[in-house]
């Protein structure tokens, strides 16, 4: 009894002193939800902010476009994580879980776009300017479009977000190799609509204790000099995150108080932490591909997203087979 309650009190105590560390990622100060507050209220902070960050859109889409519902419940952006040259499966989104416009939602008003970052080829660019004229769903900055400045990308995302979807509810960062069932996601909010709608929700698939890799041949590699600390806080996946107006708000002036991190998942967990924000874990958000489907989807039935669904082809039969099933 003796051990288990000594061995309890040390984890909580190493627990304790981790969070203490996540606070003390550049900037170290307390008073970051003050700060925020401040900013929220249009009010010149106490404190200058330590990091910014200024886009040049390339391509800068509407958010709040012609309704198809006079008057919706509730209305979701979703805000798909792209890597600039793949065309196709931007096409095979609009044409399954990214559709605007499903008459089997009357509550519910979607907008999607597309999240890239630049490419040096011009003929690349010149294709997703031509995409961005025939759909206005292509959202482009200036900075590379590659994988370590995904932070870039989200950030964008989110201040996008903030300057132009104000009539929206909430907000789902999710990545293009990902399935969405849509339906099931909008369902999810509006049962929660009510209560989420007032908190600074910041939700997807939560690694509550993650480490950072310090093999360099790791992809993730994170260097002591980069990352001091054993452990990050915890943070969503940032394959599918679902946040709240308000989450996006916190977040986003947060930001301004959290020195970059080339991890956006990891990054946007140290803002939350900064913001005293707690990450909500969603056990339907799969950052792991789900079970494979072959040819029975049942077990998709309460999925709203999963990892994995890289393969175009094998990504539309998916949702197909779920839509005819009714949970698409």
């Amino acid at each position: 009894m003796v051990k288990v309650l000594a061995s309890t009190l040390l984890y909580i105590l190493i627990s304790f002193a981790e969070c203490l560390h996540h606070n003390s990622y550049p900037l170290k100060d307390d008073r970051v939800p003050d700060y925020i507050e401040q900013l929220k209220a249009h009010k010149h902070p106490e404190k200058d902010p330590i990091n910014y960050y200024t886009f040049t859109y390339l391509s800068n889409p509407k958010c709040n476009i012609e309704k198809y519902f006079e008057d919706p419940v509730l209305r979701l952006t979703l805000i798909v994580k792209s890597t600039v040259y793949d065309f196709e499966k931007r096409n095979a989104i609009r044409s399954t879980w990214g559709q605007e416009y499903r008459t089997g939602f009357p509550e519910v008003d979607i907008r999607t776009v597309f999240n890239l970052g630049y490419s040096k080829y011009k003929y690349i660019q010149d294709k997703v300017e031509v995409e961005s004229d025939v759909f206005g769903d292509i959202l482009q900055s200036d900075f590379q479009d590659a994988y370590f400045n995904n932070t870039f990308k989200t950030v964008m995302g989110i201040k996008w977000a903030m300057e132009n979807c104000h009539s929206s509810n909430f907000f789902f960062f999710v990545d293009e190799d990902f399935f969405v069932s849509t339906k099931n996601l909008a369902n999810f909010l509006l049962s929660q609509k009510d209560e989420y709608e007032k908190e600074s929700v910041y939700m997807g698939y939560v690694h509550k204790n993650p480490k950072p890799y310090r093999n360099t041949k790791n992809k993730w590699f994170v260097s002591e000099e980069e990352y001091p600390f054993t452990t990050y806080p915890p943070f969503a996946a940032g394959g599918g995150v679902i946040f709240s107006k308000k989450g996006l708000q916190d977040i986003h002036y947060g930001i301004s108080y959290t020195q970059h991190f080339r991890l956006d998942d990891v990054f946007i967990g140290l803002v939350a932490a900064k913001a005293n924000i707690k990450p909500r874990h969603n056990p339907e958000i799969h950052s792991y591909r789900k079970v494979e489907p072959k040819e029975n989807v049942e077990h998709f039935r309460d999925v709203i997203a999963s990892h994995g669904f890289g393969d175009i082809d094998e990504m539309i039969n998916v949702w197909n087979q779920c839509e005819r099933a009714g949970f698409a």
